[in-house]
């Protein structure tokens, strides 16, 4: 007697079945089932598959009821296979094969480039042991174009800046097959001189080029001192004619205007600037006179050389500590 139970697993069906043998000795009957199990099988996936060079390929196989049976990667009509269950039996380290258990009866055995070339062009064959049946064919081709090997550019740096603060702008392009030759820089829609008198020595350009992978060509702009003048729309041009733009905005707070006007570059009081309309007499020449820096009436000769509070000596005057001096003086 035979007999067959169908049950489902996925979107396929599974077949089981057993044979009933029925032995009659003395009037007595024996049974007993014998198990056949489901032949395994190679799930069918992409058959056809293109990369471009130096992309990670993954060849699918997908097997069904392996049990003890191994499973091999191969090239077609090629004698030693490439893989034999995870071992690698070649001396490519691209490849690999990457196991995993989908459920109880299938898994999943896919061969991995992780840097595909032109040479790994190649029908390649994923089997269960020796069964002819049990093959499955996949062609890869790989490009010799690299997928992101394409020109580019990208300009960075900092958007708002206060007035005298230095402006850093960071230009990157990229060639096709090697670095640009040169990049331009524009302000305003004007070409960048660095010899042009609008920047008084404050501009500089550098260039370098990356080593890895040597297609890379970055370029800096850095003004020192920022102007008013300097704001406006930045551009960087490649020889490739790749372009970006970044605006750049020079914000006046005031704060450095007041400094500038008490201060000279050294940080010595600038007193002929704030105090001169006052120290001059009808034919505008200075008198000399002592000149007073606050509104308190106490002079810089008057200061200079006594002792505060504390009888420590005074020997210049800073206009921000002056007020804790006031009630000592007079």
């Amino acid at each position: 007697m035979n007999t067959r139970m169908t049950y489902s697993v996925g979107t396929k069906s599974v077949y089981r079945h057993h044979v009933l043998f029925v032995v009659i000795d003395d009037c007595r009957h024996y049974r007993r089932y014998v198990y056949r199990p489901t032949a395994p099988e190679i799930l069918p996936d992409a058959t056809n598959i293109t990369v471009h060079s130096n992309e990670k390929v993954i060849l699918k196989c997908t097997v069904r009821n392996r049990r003890t049976k191994d499973v091999q990667w191969r090239l077609v009509r090629k004698r030693w296979p490439l893989t034999i269950g995870t071992e690698p039996w070649t001396t490519d380290k691209d490849i690999s094969v990457l196991y995993s258990v989908i459920n109880k009866t299938d898994e999943s055995w896919d061969l991995v480039i992780k840097r595909a070339k032109p040479r790994h062009t190649n029908t390649y064959e994923c089997q269960i042991s020796s069964t002819q049946s049990n093959r499955r064919y996949v062609y890869l081709r790989v490009l010799a174009q690299p997928k992101d090997k394409r020109p580019g550019i990208s300009l960075t740096g900092t958007a708002y800046l206060d007035l005298h603060q230095k402006v850093n702008l960071t230009c990157n392009a990229t060639g096709l097959f090697r670095a640009p030759d040169d990049i331009d820089w524009f302000h305003n829609g004007n070409i960048i001189d660095q010899k042009d008198q609008q920047w008084g020595g404050r501009l500089k350009i550098y260039k370098r080029i990356q080593d890895v992978p040597g297609r890379m060509l970055i370029s800096e702009l850095i003004i020192e001192k920022s102007t008013l003048d300097d704001r406006g729309m930045y551009v960087c041009r490649s020889s490739e004619n790749e372009a970006s733009s970044f605006p750049v905005s020079i914000l006046d707070t005031g704060k450095t205007t007041r400094y500038n006007d008490l201060y000279h570059r050294d940080g010595v009081p600038n007193k002929t600037k704030r105090y001169a309309e006052s120290n001059r007499d009808g034919q505008n020449r200075f008198l000399n006179k002592p000149m007073c820096l606050f509104s308190s009436g106490v002079c810089a000769q008057d200061i200079k050389g006594r002792e505060d509070i504390k009888g420590r000596v005074i020997n210049s005057v800073v206009c921000n500590k002056i007020n804790a001096f006031q009630k000592g003086f007079k």
